[in-house]
């Protein structure tokens, strides 16, 4: 989770993606699902130029054979430069990974849920 963070700090949307299974699935509370790493990368490369501060806290991980589930909050703050403006995203995530053959942790779904949002600041 601590590298996906570190990721999602940077949008690297080729690392985000690559975290994903073939059939890994992003999901935000009242958003469509995007479905396999090329949809998430493409999904992820519309937010190029934002800025976002990333925060996760993790609850609970359960580990059981080669699936983990870790639950928490997070807080993001995101800012868009081109419209001059931040908003501050926070909530519920739900993290199901899958140990691959390869001995690699790929996440089968990251779900967002209890979503706020806010805008604080017009720059």
């Amino acid at each position: 989770m601590e590298k996906y963070d570190g990721y999602l700090l940077h949008l690297e949307a080729d690392s985000i993606a690559n975290c994903y299974l073939p059939d890994g699935v992003l999901k935000g509370e009242g958003q469509p699902a995007v479905v396999g790493p090329d949809s998430i990368r493409s999904f992820l490369k519309v937010f190029k130029g934002v800025v976002v501060e990333q925060s996760s806290h993790i609850r609970v991980t359960k580990i059981e054979g080669d699936s983990a589930v870790q639950q928490g909050t997070y807080r993001q703050v995101v800012t868009y430069p081109s419209r001059r403006q931040t908003l501050e995203l926070g909530g519920e995530f739900e993290a199901v990974w899958v140990n691959t053959d390869a001995a690699v942790w790929k996440l089968r779904r990251m779900q967002t849920g209890n979503y706020t949002s806010k805008e604080f600041k017009k720059q």
